[in-house]
């Protein structure tokens, strides 16, 4: 199962919209999905000094048929 979430105040069409993401059920359309992380990392026990990591990345894709 997918996941998303929304809130009561959330518009309708979003409502919707999100509750098809969830089931694995994406409309039609061009999608750009966003991430980011960051963390760090530390070398031979030392609590100290680590090594910090950023990580961006950009998918994009299109759905021409749901089913």
């Amino acid at each position: 199962m997918g996941s998303g979430g929304y809130s009561s105040q959330d518009e309708k069409k979003y409502i919707e919209f999100m509750k098809q993401i969830m089931n694995q059920e994406f409309p039609k359309g061009h999608y750009v999905v966003n991430g980011f992380t960051d963390f760090n990392v530390l070398a031979d026990g030392d609590s100290e000094q680590g090594k910090r990591y950023e990580i961006k990345a950009k998918i994009e894709f299109k759905v021409n048929d749901s089913k």
